[in-house]
Parts: C-alpha cells; structure tokens; sequence
C-alpha cells in the first residue's frame, strides 16, 4: 500500500477554551494598575496640599512677624517725634536754633535708632539735623511738609519715598505738625527712615531666590523691595493700577498665587496691613521654592508608582503566559490519552465517550445515526509476510484512508483495537451509511504498493433511529455481527446489519 495523506484534521475535540481566568488577568492587572494609580495621584496631591499648607503658615507667620516689628517700629518712631516737639514747643524764643539742634541730636543718641530727625521751619527750610549740618536748604517742596502744613488734622505722616538731599539716601519720613502757642503752623518734626536699613531686614527674611518682599504705601507706590527693583522701574515704582495690587488695596490681610507684573514669576503671596499706618507688607514666595519638597517626593512617588505598575504588569503576563502554557499541556496529555500513539486516530476510549454523547443528541433529535466496523483482512498473514513494522505501517495507511474518506465534520474514526476500526456517522442512514463504507474499502482496496499483496478490509454496518432507551453498544453489536458475516461471506466486502432484535432501535434499510 502506498501513503495517502489526511486530508481531514485531528478528530479530537477542537472545542477546548483556556479557563476563563485567564482572560481576567490582564483586565485584573490594568485595574489595579490603574487602582495604584489613582491611590498615588491622590496621596501625590495631599502631599502637594501638606507641602502647601505647611508653606502658606510660615509665610503666614513671616508677614505677621514683619508686619508687627514694622508696627513697633513706627509707634516708636512717633514717640520719639512727641518727645521731641513737645520739648521744642516749650522753649523760649530767645534760646535761637542752637537749643532745638541739641534736643533732636539727645533725642536721637538716646533712642540708638539708625535713623534721622530733622527741624524745618514754617517757611520750609531745613533748621536742624539729628545727623547732618545743615546750610539753610530747602524742603518746602516735600509732600510731608506740604500736606502738614495744608492738614492741620493729618497726624502723625508716613510720605512718599524720595532722596534725601543731605546724603542722597533712599528713605521715606514721618512726620508730625509743629504749632505756636497761639496755634498757628510752626513747622514741622520728622524722622527721616532710611530704606536700606528696611531692605536689609527683608534680605534677612528671604529663603529663596525667588522670594520677594515688599513694603507698599496705600496709594501703591513701593517702598522698598528684596530683591531690589533695579531696571523692573527702579525707585519709587507705583503699582496702584496693577491687579495684583489690587486684590491687596481691597482686604486688611490675605493671600492669592499670581504671576509677578514685575519680574514675571509665579508666586503665592501673602499680605497684611501695618496697623494703622497706610502700609502693605507683602510676602511672596516662588511656587517652584514652594513645592520643591514635594517635587523630590512627587518623583520618587511616580517613580515607584511606575515601577509597580510594570511590574503588576510583568507578573500577570507571566500569570497568564505560565496559565496558558499550563493548559496547554493539559491539553497534550489529554490528547495523548484519547489518541492512538501509532495511527494518529482516537483511541477506543475517546471513541466510546464521543459515541455515547453522539448518541444522546441523536435520541433528543430523533436523528438517525450509523456505525461502521472496519476490520483488516488476513491481518496476521500480513504481519507474516512483511514483518511487524510493516504490519504497522499497514494500519497507519489504512487510518489515513478511513480519515481521508470522511468528509463531514460530525463523521468520527478511530483504533477500536489491533486491526480493527469503528466509525460513527451522525444523521446518516442506512444507504448514505453504506455508500461511505464502500468508499472507505474501496479506497484501501485501490493502494497496493508495487509488489506487495493488495490489503483489503472487511466492513460491517448498522444503522437506525436513536431512541432514548436504546445505547450505543446495541449498535456497535449489530455492526460487529455485520463484520462477522462480511468475513464469512468472503471478505472484501460491506455487510449491513438488521438490528430489529430490539424494540429501542429502529432499522433502516439499505
């Protein structure tokens, strides 16, 4: 016999689905990556929120601190103008110039404030200087005398920054009215405050680059700032029209995040008033300095977050590649089991679970169904006369025939035992049955190898109705008794059985 090749697949059960975990654990693994994903986005967050919180309250404490030693500061500086006006009121006239120099010079010695007190008359000009000699110059033109002079009701006066003309150092005054006994304007009293000395406290307060402090008159002209304005608009720059400056002009105290009109850097500020006085302190503090803690923390967080998560990843690809795996050879060993290790059919064991499920359809439908025997002629004189291997490479061409002549996916082979075959054919009848089998031995009956002994089969058949009382074995026995009478009747040859001996089966003819 020649080798004819399968043309019909592996008969084994094609049905089979990996368990149904497996297709759960990668959508398992997305969700809890995505589960660690949003519990690191949250606990980043409340991070960032802590690190804000907790910067907003130092800030806090910083403008309250700067707001209050200021306050001290210009009460003390108001003390000092009191004592000192209420001595040069009470001096008689003939005590000239000289007596109101040394009283401001006392005053001032005593206090060890680095800063100046000046006397200018009623007429504007310059008497006498706690620090300077003075030639008689000129301050009739500065807004604390003239509004002074102008508001006999104004109090105690924070000006504007200017120079002052004996040093030319930045500085602002404060300044008090000076009245005669019969209550006319007498001049004025002031202390000249120099803003280096403000600037330097402020440089002492900043933690970062990108911090600023700023001290702001009402009217939005800055006083001082660390850092300095430099060539942002230089000494003096008023911001009165300014959103920024704004939101501050319209609260006693509070805090927003804005980008800076001066330099252009995003900040969260803080301000507060200064008591009384029409001052702004202004505190604003970098949101990159702000949330540099939380940067490190944020990385490092993400960092792992990410690690994790490819690693949550990396273990359910494995789960389900070493799951699949797994069930593939389960699947193996489970067609090794039902399969015939020399023909490549099912063995008789599959054959019989796949007959007797075949079956029960058949009797839910009433369908018919039909059997085959198979068996090889003179199997014994062949092995004899070509040996065992022979004899095996016999049987497995003959498989091949039986798989090759089945065409329908339903129809079902295998190894019944040694050198016999069994078939089921579902739906199939008598006639239909027996034109397959004619087929089948036909087929084998045509592959004679040159010079060998043509191999011939013997085939018995039964077929009928399924009935739920009958059984599969019922008809493998009649089919068996058809294969007997085929090979006492000479072999070679298709024999049908009559299987009316039972009342659960109903034959149908040939």
């Amino acid at each position: 016999m020649t080798q004819t090749p399968p043309s019909q697949p592996d008969q084994l059960p094609k049905d089979a689905v990996p368990p149904s975990a497996t297709r759960w654990i990668i959508p398992g693994g997305l969700l809890i990556v995505l589960l660690v994903a949003v519990l690191t986005t949250v606990s980043l967050w409340e991070a960032r929120q802590n690190a804000l919180g907790n910067e907003q309250r130092q800030i806090g404490d910083l403008v309250l601190i700067t707001s209050q030693d200021i306050q001290r500061h210009y009460e003390l500086y108001d003390l000092l103008l009191r004592e000192a006006a209420a001595q040069i009121v009470d001096l008689p006239p003939s005590r000239g110039t000289g007596a109101p120099a040394n009283i401001i010079r006392r005053t001032m010695d005593a206090s060890r404030i680095p800063a100046e007190m000046i006397l200018i008359s009623e007429s504007g000009k310059l008497v006498a200087s706690s620090r300077h000699p003075t030639n008689g110059e000129q301050a009739a033109d500065r807004d604390y005398f003239i509004i002074q002079r102008d508001q006999p009701a104004t109090g105690l006066y924070l000006s504007r920054p200017f120079r002052n003309r004996l040093d030319q150092e930045p500085c602002v005054a404060l300044s008090r009215r000076l009245t005669d006994s019969h209550g006319n304007f007498a001049g004025i009293l002031a202390i000249l405050v120099p803003l280096q000395s403000v600037r330097e406290m402020f440089a002492s307060l900043t933690r970062h680059r990108s911090d600023a402090i700023s001290l702001i008159r009402l009217d939005g002209t800055i006083l001082v700032r660390q850092p300095d304005l430099g060539s942002f608009g230089g000494f003096g720059l008023n911001v009165f029209g300014r959103p920024n400056f704004q939101r501050m002009a319209t609260a006693p105290q509070g805090s927003f995040t804005s980008t800076s009109e001066i330099d252009r850097v995003k900040r969260y500020y803080v301000f507060s008033r200064v008591g009384d006085l029409p001052l702004i302190v202004v505190v604003g503090v970098g949101m990159d300095a702000v949330t540099a803690p939380w940067q490190a923390q944020w990385l490092a967080g993400a960092a792992t977050s990410v690690v994790l998560c490819l690693l949550i990843l990396g273990a359910a690809v494995a789960l389900r590649r070493e799951m699949l795996r797994r069930f593939e050879i389960e699947q193996e060993f489970l067609r090794l089991s039902q399969t015939d290790s020399l023909t490549g059919l099912p063995n008789r064991r599959h054959f019989d679970e796949f007959g007797q499920r075949e079956w029960q359809r058949a009797a839910r439908q009433r369908s018919s169904i039909a059997v085959l025997m198979v068996d090889i002629d003179h199997f014994k004189q062949v092995n004899d006369r070509i040996g065992h291997p022979g004899g095996d490479r016999v049987l497995r061409e003959v498989s091949d025939i039986i798989r090759a002549s089945l065409h329908r996916p339903g129809d079902f082979a295998g190894r019944y035992g040694g050198e016999e075959f069994a078939i089921i054919l579902p739906e199939t009848d008598a006639p239909a049955a027996a034109h397959v089998a004619e087929r089948i031995r036909a087929a084998i009956e045509a592959n004679t190898a040159e010079g060998v002994a043509p191999v011939t089969v013997s085939i018995g058949l039964a077929a009928a109705l399924a009935a739920p009382k009958g059984t599969l074995a019922e008809m493998m026995i009649a089919a068996d008794h058809a294969l007997y009478r085929a090979k006492e009747t000479g072999r070679n040859r298709v024999v049908s059985s009559h299987v009316a001996r039972n009342d659960n089966l109903r034959p149908l003819a040939c």
